[in-house]
């Protein structure tokens, strides 16, 4: 215990007292404080937690709470999360059939079962000699996602596209999300001007 005073203290608990040369002892009204008043015997420095310090002792004071310590050890990492990845939605994408194109394709491996929320971006470059419609869909394992859906009515090139899902509960292990289109009317041509990108999270 390391003493921060000695002499006159005005007290945190009771009352806070002062000693004069004459003996007598004065009171003084307590008030809010961080340290901590007490009496010392002036012969052999006993202390006492008291109302009042007679004239063999006097007032001693020391902190209520002590210097802060260091800073600890950082502790241990925490575990990773679920999120993983790999490489303005409207309703769900017909089922792939045989007249559907696949633009892009990828397999990746689900850590756990779950729901993928699955994106695509691409841009593609539609040309129509006529009337024509163009559905893109993203699929996982040839199965439409919630929301994945993109719907061209006529020639298209104003520029990216991005689309996304969510996909039914899917186990654990590998998978197939893929972006494809399936073409009704006077298609002339249809290209992409950038590399697709598909991408996704564990839900």
């Amino acid at each position: 215990m390391s003493f921060l005073k000695r002499g006159v203290g005005f007290g945190a608990v009771g009352l806070a007292l002062a000693t004069l040369s004459t003996g007598i002892v004065w009171a003084f009204p307590a008030v809010v404080s961080p340290v901590i008043h007490a009496c010392a015997n002036n012969r052999t420095g006993a202390l006492r937690l008291a109302a009042r310090c007679a004239a063999s002792e006097h007032v001693v004071i020391w902190g209520v709470q002590g210097a802060r310590g260091p800073a600890g050890p950082v502790g241990p990492a925490g575990a990773s999360g679920r999120v993983f990845g790999f490489v303005s939605a409207g309703d769900n994408p017909p089922v792939l059939q045989r007249t559907s194109v696949v633009e892009a394709t990828t397999v990746f491996t689900m850590p756990a079962s779950g729901q993928l929320w699955v994106t695509a971006h691409f841009l593609p470059n539609i040309v129509c000699s006529g009337a024509c419609s163009i559905v893109y869909g993203i699929y996982v394992d040839g199965i439409p996602v919630t929301g994945g859906r993109r719907v061209f009515t006529g020639s298209y090139s104003a520029g990216p596209v991005e689309s996304w899902g969510i996909s039914q509960v899917r186990a654990k292990g590998q998978h197939r999300v893929s972006l494809a289109y399936t073409a009704t009317g006077s298609l002339s041509s249809i290209s992409e001007s950038v590399t697709v990108e598909l991408g996704g999270m564990l839900l």
